[in-house]
């Protein structure tokens, strides 16, 4: 069994402005804004106090950005959902294992405290994004 607990939705946008006021007028607080060299990607993070889960807004910086082609198809709408584990290794061999195939190197996530994220992608789930927990949660 996989210790997947989730962690947020990810919305990808090409209007990052006009999506932070619309999860704002509907009680979310934004984070700054991360510039996120790895994924080539603005990033801010949405909470709803007492109401989970976050939003993560996805904004590309170029057509470098693996979610530049999202924006292509739909500019604006869900990206991805995020699940936290205790080992990104082991987790990314027991997908595998259930055909769901890692399309992104292990990498640090800024947004996230530099936490090792990977993106998988299986027919079953769609595009999955792995968030290492923090050291200390692994005590």
């Amino acid at each position: 069994m996989l210790d997947f607990v989730f962690h947020h939705v990810g919305v990808v946008t090409s209007d990052m402005e006009a999506s932070i006021t619309f999860y704002q007028e509907l009680g979310y607080v934004s984070s700054q804004k991360y510039k996120d060299d790895y994924q080539q990607a603005i990033i801010v993070l949405l909470d709803k106090p007492n109401d989970p889960p976050t939003v993560e807004l996805i904004q590309p910086m170029n057509i470098n950005s693996p979610a530049a082609g999202w924006i292509k198809r739909i500019n604006v709408g869900a990206y991805h959902t995020c699940y936290e584990v205790s080992n990104i290794d082991k987790t990314i061999d027991l997908l595998k294992n259930k055909k769901i195939a890692r399309v992104s190197p292990i990498c640090p996530a800024v947004a996230f405290n530099m936490r090792n994220v990977a993106f998988l992608w299986g027919r079953q789930c769609g595009l999955i994004e792995i968030l290492e927990k923090k050291i200390m949660d692994k005590i």
